[in-house]
């Protein structure tokens, strides 16, 4: 599913906005793809370094030839776009195209696949959903809450313990010291109050 449908429907998308040449596309997916697997040991690391290197080489191609060569394509409207005087230097180009490329394709992709896992998992919400595919549109939401395809964010935390729950809005915070215990799931926090994987929560949860 994976590497037939979920990785080269995104990726071929966000490669026609960017304008990255066909011949180039199967290159800068398999380092993408080995530059952003985790990593534990000195040699997973070294691989991911390779395929970083790798990424970024093809990216300093790709804006070069845009720079000489500019087409109808995001890199080229990038590369001319100003402000007044200033306009965005090469680091900041390939910076800026490396973010694209990958919010583009890997979160859609992970959202695909979990999804898919998702309902594997759940053969009663596949069953809803089989019955009733208007009801897409919430799913895809549910999904969304479900099983995150970007499960890391900007860092933050809080400084004294916070809880709020009402009909519309779920807020579940550990203070830093974590006095209130260890760090569970959303699910576990809100267990008995919001079903826990259901596709259409619209209708379970008043409000959402």
């Amino acid at each position: 599913l994976v590497a037939r449908f979920a990785f080269p429907l995104p990726f071929t998308v966000i490669c026609e906005l960017l304008g990255v040449p066909e011949s180039d596309r199967h290159a800068l997916g398999q380092g993408l793809t080995g530059l952003l697997v985790p990593t534990s040991t000195p040699e997973q690391y070294a691989k991911a370094k390779l395929a970083s290197d790798a990424v970024v080489a093809l990216l300093e191609q790709l804006v070069d030839v845009k720079s000489r060569s500019p087409g109808d394509d995001l890199v080229s409207a990038l590369i001319a776009a100003r402000d007044g005087d200033e306009r965005l230097d090469n680091r900041e180009l390939l910076s800026t195209t490396f973010q694209l490329i990958v919010a583009g394709h890997d979160t859609t992709a992970s959202f695909i696949g979990n999804s898919v896992v998702a309902l594997f998992r759940n053969p009663d919400q596949l069953a809803l959903l089989r019955g009733d595919p208007g009801g897409l549109a919430t799913a895809l939401g549910e999904f969304l809450r479900f099983d995150a395809p970007g499960p890391h964010a900007t860092f933050r935390y809080a400084v004294e313990p916070v809880a709020h729950l009402s009909d519309k809005c779920c807020i579940a915070l550990v203070d830093v010291e974590r006095r209130a215990g260890p760090l569970r799931s959303i699910d576990e926090q809100l267990d008995g109050v919001i079903p826990r994987h259901r596709l259409d929560r619209r209708a379970a949860v008043s409000g959402w």
